[in-house]
C-alpha cells in the first residue's frame, strides 16, 4: 500500500497541477462556450484541487476488492454519493446569495471525497488483516506489474470532443440508437477486463481494451461503407460490429481463463461443528 500511495500522490500532483492550469483549454476542446464555460471552470478549478482524494479512494477502492470485501468496498464508495447528495443542496442554498452555487456544488463533491478518504485510510491503517500502509516508498517490481495492469484501464479513458453542428447532430439520432442497442456488451467487457486485471493478466485486459478501440474499429470504419454502399452509415454501424466481435472475444477468453482455474469440490456443511 506504500507503493500504491506515493504512486497516487505523484500523479495526482501531476493532474491537479494540468488540470488547474489548463482548465480553459479543455473545456474550450470540448465545445463549452458562454455561461456554460465560466461555471464549469469555477467547478473544474475546485475539483482538480481534490484530485488526491478521489484517485486514493478509486486506487485503494480496488485493493480493497481485491481482498474480496466486495460489500465494504461498495459502501464506501456509496456514502460518498450519498454525502454528495445531502451536502449539495445544504451548501448551494448557504452559498447561493454570493454568487457561489456552483462552488457549492464542487464543495461538495471534495468534502464527500474526503470523507471517503478518510474511511479507507482508517480501514488500511487499522483493519484491513492482509494489506497495512507502512512505509512510503516506490517498488520497481511492483510497478512493473502495476503498469502492465494500468496501461489497459488507461487505455479505456477517452477525450470525447462534442460537436454543436445541429445537422450533424440530427443525422446521429438513429445510428445512436442502433449503437445503444448493443450497449449491454460494453457492461461484459468491462467486467471482463476488471476480472483480468483482477487476476494480473492486464496483457488479456488490454488485447480487449485494444480490440474495442482499434484492431476492430479501424477496419471496420473503413471496410463497412465499401460494403452495399453503406456510406456514412457503414461508419455509424462500424461500432456496433465491432461492440459485437469484442463481445464474442470476452466470452471465449473468459470460458478459456476459466477452464484453467482449478475446480473445488463443493464442502459438505452438515458434517462441520
Amino acid at each position: 500500500m506504500g507503493n500504491l500511495v506515493v504512486t497516487v500522490l505523484i500523479l495526482s500532483i501531476i493532474s491537479t497541477c494540468v488540470g488547474c492550469g489548463l482548465t480553459k483549454p479543455l473545456l474550450a476542446l470540448s465545445g463549452a462556450s458562454g455561461e456554460t464555460f465560466e461555471l464549469a471552470e469555477r467547478y473544474l478549478k475546485i475539483i482538480f484541487l481534490g484530485s488526491l482524494l478521489v484517485n486514493f479512494v478509486q486506487s485503494a477502492n480496488m485493493v480493497m476488492r481485491g481482498e474480496g470485501l466486495l460489500k465494504k468496498a461498495m459502501m464506501i464508495m456509496a456514502s460518498g454519493a450519498v454525502l454528495n447528495i445531502i451536502l449539495d443542496p445544504i451548501l448551494i442554498m448557504v452559498m447561493r446569495d454570493s454568487g457561489k452555487g456552483i462552488e457549492a456544488a464542487a464543495v461538495a463533491t471534495v468534502i464527500a471525497q474526503l470523507v471517503q478518504a478518510i474511511l479507507t485510510l482508517v480501514y488500511f491503517t487499522k483493519k484491513s488483516k492482509s494489506v497495512k500502509i507502512h512505509s512510503l516508498k516506490m517498488d520497481r517490481e511492483i510497478q512493473k506489474e502495476v503498469v502492465g495492469v494500468g496501461v489497459s484501464a488507461m487505455l479505456m479513458q477517452v477525450i470525447s470532443l462534442f460537436n454543436q453542428n445541429t445537422d450533424i447532430v440530427a443525422q446521429s439520432i438513429t445510428p445512436l440508437r442502433v449503437y445503444f442497442s448493443v450497449y449491454i456488451t460494453f457492461g461484459v467487457m468491462i467486467t471482463a477486463i476488471t476480472f483480468f486485471q483482477a487476476i494480473g493478466k492486464g496483457g488479456k485486459a488490454a488485447i480487449l481494451t485494444l480490440g474495442r478501440q482499434i484492431i476492430f474499429f479501424i477496419p471496420l470504419v473503413l471496410i463497412l461503407p465499401r460494403v452495399a454502399s453503406l456510406d456514412l452509415n457503414g461508419v455509424w454501424l462500424a461500432p456496433t460490429v465491432t461492440d459485437i466481435c469484442v463481445m464474442i472475444m470476452t466470452v471465449i477468453m473468459v470460458l478459456k481463463e476459466f477452464s484453467k482455474m482449478p475446480h473445488q469440490k463443493p464442502v459438505n456443511h452438515a458434517y462441520q461443528l
